[in-house]
């Protein structure tokens, strides 16, 4: 079903816009799509198509204009397809999870595509009392923040700054939303929609009230977000094939999309370590709250880009 639909890439100046926000927030020298990031350990950079994005704008089939590119920047490019199947479909190696929405109808996709467990969860969720509000653009986004740093601080992952969050949401490149429960923000999800793609970069919510479902309603919300701005794909995020996050997508009628790279030498597997990445989280979660959050900004700088 729809495979054309499931490789649907970002446009040029999607990618332009979104690379020249992320250079302005992080400091970093950009040139059109492209952007130089430091490695002060080993006192060199590189350039990047599309920071903190999945994939860019080119296919495997754009390997002779990537090569103009590659040969003025240098650097390699992440990309996407369902017909390299055989460099990615490999336990902990990084897919796009994307759900079908083109032309279809919400309660086609709650009935057709969701699991029964992924339903149940969602009506408690609706039942338990919770709602969702989308914050204004431009509005203060603390509440949705103060989650998101929680969550990151909870899992052992650096954070961006939140300068970076209030840019694209002011811009319009973003849109926030909170699940409040008894008037307390206890979930968090952004949503990027531009053109056919509705993207999910960061969600989570606060551990004590998971039995609430929380998770469930702000991905609902924004998935008819999504249906409301005419999008054909929705996009939960990158996550390593077969492992936790990969699992709670694929409920929801998800399916994987391979993530490779192009390098100048030809196609290869993405070098996305999720392994390293958990190493790294272990010691992340032992360094004290006040440093870790000074610090963040800067590691994910150096590192997440």
């Amino acid at each position: 079903m729809g495979v054309d639909v499931l490789e649907t890439l970002w446009s040029q100046d999607f990618i332009v816009g979104w690379t020249r926000q992320v250079a302005r927030s992080f400091h970093l020298v950009n040139d059109g799509a492209w952007v130089k990031k430091p490695f002060r350990l080993k006192r060199s950079s590189v350039w990047l198509r599309g920071p903190l994005l999945s994939y860019t704008d080119l296919m495997s089939d754009d390997r002779s204009a990537f090569l103009v590119e590659q040969e003025r920047q240098g650097g390699s490019v992440r990309i996407l397809s369902l017909s390299l199947t055989d460099l990615a479909h490999e336990a902990g190696l990084p897919v796009v999870m994307r759900l079908n929405i083109a032309g279809r109808a919400e309660d086609e996709i709650f009935k057709e595509s969701f699991s029964s467990g992924c339903r149940n969860r969602l009506r408690k969720s609706i039942k338990s009392g919770l709602e969702f509000h989308w914050i204004k653009q431009g509005a203060d986004i603390s509440p949705a923040w103060s989650v998101l740093v929680d969550v990151h601080y909870r899992l052992g992952i650096p954070l961006f700054p939140k300068d970076f969050l209030d840019s694209i949401h002011a811009e319009g490149m973003a849109r926030i939303g909170t699940v409040v429960y008894d008037g307390i923000p206890i979930a968090m999800l952004v949503l990027v929609i531009a053109g056919d793609i509705a993207w999910v970069p960061w969600c989570g919510a606060l551990a004590k009230y998971h039995h609430y479902s929380p998770n469930h309603l702000s991905h609902w919300e924004a998935i008819k977000e999504s249906l409301r701005h005419g999008c054909t794909v929705f996009d939960f995020g990158r996550s390593p094939y077969l492992g936790g996050t990969y699992e709670f997508k694929r409920k929801w009628g998800a399916v994987p999309v391979p993530i490779v790279e192009m390098t100048r030498n030809g196609i290869r597997a993405a070098s996305v370590s999720y392994n390293l990445a958990r190493n790294f989280s272990i010691c992340w979660k032992n360094i004290p709250a006040p440093i870790s959050s000074r610090l963040g900004p800067l590691v994910f700088r150096l590192f997440a880009l």
